[in-house]
């Protein structure tokens, strides 16, 4: 504050100060106490003697800076990376052959006379269900067989004997052919029947549930006296030495995976051991939970210690080639509606440093960060934070030197 406003100030304190035990003052009282103490010549106006005494007394103001301050940023300085890169998946081991099985008819379960762990021998019984109904059918579709049989017997003999009158023209043309049909028609019957004797037969089959193979049981879904459906799960068996690992892959990786790629496998059961194995399978669709691909890594070493359900850890090498590739921090690639994109830095105007604005095609998404597949070259600037801040063609300042 001036000097003079700071006299003004006390002055008028001092010429309010009688009348601030009365509540607050007129203003005409105020302001002749002021024209008194200020001693204002005669016929001169105290609001022009104020104005006056504002004008002369303070300094003009200092200016306000119109230049808004430069954003600091950080980057980096793009330069090519080698590709080979190994990627870490978990997932669960499992029997190369492995089967869940179930009935393919309906029923209430008789025995399981299986658990968990016991290994099981070809043809040897897994499960049965009540079999009762599907007896009491293959009874009735015999009951059917024996009068399909009964009948065209009884059809071919008078077939037979009509047959031998019409060579001796002791019967007509029409008491011929009306044997024939009647033959041929029993004939058909008794094959329907004896079709649906055999259905009969293999529906009673089907309440036995038995292993295909040497195997062992891995999982049972199903107790004594439970309904069950057609397919619904009843055990899981494993079958063999052999072992896989399913793992899954997301989008961004899946298409560095080929059939034959190497492998190494690890698990937590047998730790500081590593076993060598291939990719054998590669999912071309994604799984209904989640946006990731299936993938099986079978096991090239047996072991009798490996056991169905253990975790397990598999290093891939991908892009092993050894071809070089730009990759970017995740911060440092933005999305919008027009795709994703990144700033890079630009010096070229008259010695300031500008952001530009470029559409990129990213590819995988690596340890090492987002792999660029188009839009950057070696060695140019890239603003690595605080992209949604920014503006296509906004001046900067760096913060710091970038490093890869």
């Amino acid at each position: 504050m001036c000097a003079f406003s700071e006299r003004l100030a006390w002055l008028i304190f001092l010429s309010i100060r009688p009348f601030m035990t009365n509540g607050l003052p007129d203003w005409m009282i105020i302001l002749r106490s002021i024209r008194m103490r200020l001693s204002f010549p005669e016929g001169k106006s105290c609001a022009v003697w104020l104005l006056a005494m504002l004008i002369g007394g303070c300094g003009e103001p200092q200016q306000a800076s119109s230049t808004p301050p430069l954003r600091p940023v950080k980057w980096l300085t793009v330069a090519p990376v080698g590709s080979g890169q190994q990627q870490v998946f978990t997932g669960q081991v499992r029997s190369a052959v492995h089967s869940t099985l179930s009935f393919k008819v309906s029923g209430t379960v008789a025995e399981l006379p299986v658990d968990v762990g016991d290994r099981v021998l070809a043809g040897e019984l897994i499960a049965s269900l009540v079999p009762v109904d599907y007896e009491i059918g293959v009874e009735q579709a015999n009951a059917s067989v024996d009068s399909a049989d009964a009948e065209f017997r009884s059809a071919r003999a008078n077939y037979d004997r009509i047959r031998a009158l019409y060579e001796n023209n002791s019967v007509s043309r029409g008491e011929l052919d009306q044997a024939r049909t009647r033959f041929e028609s029993a004939q058909a019957q008794l094959r329907a029947a004896a079709k649906k004797l055999e259905s009969a037969r293999r529906q009673l089959s089907y309440t036995r549930l038995q292993s295909p193979m040497q195997c062992a049981v891995a999982a049972t879904y199903v107790t004594a006296n439970e309904n069950v459906n057609p397919g619904a799960p009843v055990a899981e068996i494993t079958c063999g030495e052999q072992f896989e690992v399913e793992i899954a892959v997301p989008e961004l990786l899946i298409a560095g995976f080929q059939q034959g790629d190497s492998a190494v496998v690890r698990f937590d059961a047998l730790p500081g051991e590593q076993f060598p194995g291939k990719v054998t399978e590669v999912g071309v669709a994604a799984t209904n939970v989640s946006t990731t691909f299936p993938v099986t890594v079978r096991l090239l070493r047996d072991d009798p210690r490996l056991r169905g359900g253990m975790a397990a850890e598999v290093t891939i090498e991908l892009d092993a080639a050894g071809t070089e590739r730009l990759v970017l921090p995740p911060v440092a690639v933005g999305e919008d509606r027009l795709g994703r994109y990144v700033y890079v830095l630009d010096s070229r105007h008259s010695g300031a440093v500008l952001v530009r604005r470029r559409a990129v095609e990213v590819g995988a998404l690596t340890e090492q960060g987002v792999e660029i597949l188009n839009g950057l070259q070696p060695q140019e600037r890239v603003v690595v934070a605080g992209l949604s801040k920014l503006e296509d063609g906004m001046a900067v300042k760096l913060n710091g030197a970038g490093t890869n």
